[in-house]
């Protein structure tokens, strides 16, 4: 599908129609001076090309078949809508401003299988007013939730593709580009539909994935640049990998990092690690002593302190101690090999990464779609800030986390004496910081040794964080108690300040038969008992 704008006027988003399966955009102040119709599969050879037609075909009869019904009685959140062409962008529009990517997904069952992919991109534009992201949003969206229907039918893996070609042709025009996501919730789509569908088609859908994945792979490639082949160059010169099981590693990488690393689950396609505190999960700039080296790996420091024993090797990633010892991992993501999400470095526990990017673009998905199911565990202050010891043994936090919803859900698991909670909190998002945010403004207790939020740092309203660090933080949960101030002050200072008592202790991802929990770090267990024998 393709446009032509006036070259001397800027072409801007505003409210569309469709016209016998064109997309009749009506920018402001620009004139159309010609339109053509291009299929979003002519790209195709003839014999995919004619199987996705017939899927399309399908689909269409039973879309305007249906069109009456559903334009007259559609219930959402409890609440009967009329949706229609004319409506769709403005409910997108408000599920959107609702729930972000979840309210669309949310929303998503009611619309797939009724409109195609042309009104399903042009009534995101429509909602989107004019903001690319949540434009490519709303789209990401409606493409991944083509996998996640009850009804896992061809003709609703087919649209995901629809949309995302269909995209991809104006992608120019619309100065708006396929993403990340988008590569691996197409693919992801269309790998589901080779798995359930017959014979006769399975080519057709196994034929889209493969082309769906280049662009992904070409996509990373670009993005990731030098470093990238640096990192790739520096595997080569190690020679072919004979083992690629991390598990065989094990001893290795904790006699490098320390006992609490451990692996928590593997297959040939994906390994879940106990990631110890104070690991970062990868480096954006290598410091001198982020770099690896033999002398260097040996070179530990013990502690003789609460930490006693605890060992701290140099500054080196997860990304970077997998590949030193021949394991071999995905290159989707631009920024580090294997990683599909990650968890801060003062933070422990599950984290999962792709031995290839088959795993990699469909654990993205899961992730995305909120089928990656994560756990974590929290010490905070037994008293609130404000001085309150008061505290529901269980609910539900719905504060923003920089301008954006987040939803957590808490269980008050143990009482620690009379000085700490420990704390089990489930994300219904995935938003950066969220727990640490949630425990900081929502339970009004900063988890502890976090240094960078606290109460007095948060603007609650919008949960946007003042950039000034809360170096104090630690000091400043504790209620001014001389026992736990001093406590917490030595384990900083053990540690090198890049630990705090936050765990993800839970990761379950059912498509990829994952569910795992993760012990608690052990320096844990000398500072909980402590703060259990300490008299208030």
């Amino acid at each position: 599908m393709a446009f032509c704008f006036s070259s001397t006027q800027r072409f801007s988003w505003s409210p569309s129609i469709f016209v016998h399966g064109f997309i009749a955009f009506r920018p402001t102040s620009t004139t159309i001076c010609a339109s053509r119709k291009t299929h979003a599969h002519a790209k195709l050879h003839g014999h995919y090309q004619s199987k996705i037609e017939r899927f399309s075909s399908l689909r269409e009869t039973t879309r305007l078949s249906t069109r009456e019904l559903f334009s007259s009685n559609i219930e959402i959140e409890g609440a009967v809508t009329n949706i229609s062409i004319d409506t769709l962008g403005k409910t997108l529009g408000s599920a959107f401003q609702e729930g972000e990517t979840d309210g669309i997904m949310q929303l998503a069952p009611s619309l797939i299988g009724h409109f195609s992919a042309e009104e399903i991109i042009s009534g995101a534009l429509e909602a989107s007013n004019n903001n690319k992201g949540q434009a490519a949003g709303i789209i990401n969206a409606m493409i991944a939730s083509c996998s996640q229907l009850e009804n896992q039918s061809p003709e609703n893996f087919v649209l995901a593709w629809e949309i995302y070609s269909t995209w991809e042709n104006i992608a120019d025009e619309l100065e708006l580009y396929p993403d990340m996501v988008s590569f691996c919730a197409t693919y992801s789509a269309l790998t589901r539909a080779a798995e359930i569908d017959n014979d006769d088609d399975t080519d057709f859908f196994r034929h889209s994935a493969s082309q769906v994945l280049k662009r992904a792979q070409r996509y990373s490639k670009k993005l990731a640049g030098t470093k990238r082949r640096k990192i790739l160059n520096t595997i080569a010169r190690k020679g072919g990998r004979l083992n690629n099981n991390v598990i065989d590693h094990l001893s290795e990488l904790q006699q490098s990092y320390g006992h609490d690393f451990g692996v928590l689950y593997e297959d040939s396609d994906v390994v879940v690690i106990n990631k110890p505190s104070g690991m970062v999960c990868f480096h954006s700039r290598k410091t001198t002593d982020g770099k690896i080296g033999r002398k260097k790996k040996n070179k530990k420091k013990k502690s003789k302190g609460l930490l006693k024993e605890e060992e701290f090797s140099s500054d080196i990633s997860l990304e970077d101690a997998l590949i030193d010892v021949g394991i071999s991992l995905s290159t989707l993501n631009p920024d580090a090999l294997g990683l599909v999400h990650r968890i801060d470095r003062g933070t422990s526990g599950c984290i999962v990464l792709a031995k290839n990017d088959d795993a990699h673009a469909k654990l993205v998905t899961e992730f995305f779609t909120r089928q990656a199911k994560k756990r974590y565990t929290a010490l905070v202050p037994y008293t609130a800030i404000d001085g309150s010891a008061d505290i529901e043994n269980s609910g539900t936090i719905d504060e923003k986390v920089g301008g954006r919803p987040a939803r957590s859900i808490y269980q008050v698991e143990r009482e620690i004496g009379k000085y700490a909670l420990l704390v089990g909190i489930e994300t219904k998002t995935g938003r950066k910081h969220q727990v640490r945010m949630h425990c900081a403004g929502g339970l009004n207790r900063p988890i502890f040794l976090d240094p960078l939020f606290s109460t007095s740092h948060l603007n609650n309203k919008q949960g946007q964080l003042n950039t000034k660090k809360a170096t104090s933080a630690a000091v400043e949960s504790t209620n001014k108690n001389d026992h736990v101030q001093i406590l917490m002050e030595k384990i900083a200072e053990e540690s090198g300040g890049r630990r705090f008592f936050l765990h993800a202790s839970n990761l379950k991802i059912d498509n990829f038969s994952i569910d795992v929990s993760a012990a608690l770090p052990r320096w844990w267990g000398h500072v909980i008992t402590d703060l259990e024998n300490a008299v208030p």
